[in-house]
């Protein structure tokens, strides 16, 4: 359901920017509205700052456990990773995705490891058959969406075994 609410509020504001285009470039219309909404992204930036505060503030150590049980969801979990809170550093939320596919990837004789990651490129080496390399890039698409691809380096990806 927040993945739905994510992608039709994103679309939504995509659309609202879009129009504003018709506008004459001299109105500066199209600037407004982005600035608009650059001020209330930072505002609700800023909210969610002291909220991440006041929770270490009294929970401690336990408040990052509580906060990655938040981030769980889609919605709430984009609102962090905007705003530079998600409190699992970006490596370790792909290390864990690629760690989920474990078991699955070593029933298809195939095996994977993250070589780098930064905040548009996640690069892994992929040992096995062609067809596990969806599995992986959803896999790291699902954990850290700030990552804009998803790229192989040395790896052995068999073809043939695809056939």
């Amino acid at each position: 359901m927040s993945r739905d609410l994510l992608d039709r509020s994103s679309k939504r504001i995509e659309s609202l920017l879009d129009r504003f285009s018709a506008y004459p470039a001299a109105s500066g219309a199209r600037a407004d509205a982005e600035e608009l909404v650059r001020t209330v992204s930072s505002l609700y930036g800023q909210c969610l700052r002291e909220i991440v505060e006041t929770l270490r503030e009294e929970l401690g150590a336990r408040a990052d456990g509580l906060l990655e049980r938040c981030c769980g969801d889609t919605l709430t979990a984009s609102l962090f990773i905007t705003h530079g809170l998600h409190p699992v550093p970006l490596e370790t939320r792909v290390r864990r995705a690629l760690e989920s596919l474990g078991e699955a990837l070593r029933e298809q004789g195939a095996a994977v490891q993250l070589v780098s990651v930064d905040e548009d490129v996640a690069t892994v080496r992929i040992d096995g058959p062609s067809q596990v390399v969806p599995a992986v890039e959803q896999a790291i698409f699902a954990a850290a969406p700030e990552v804009l691809d998803v790229r192989c380096t040395g790896q052995t990806i068999s073809l043939l075994s695809a056939i």
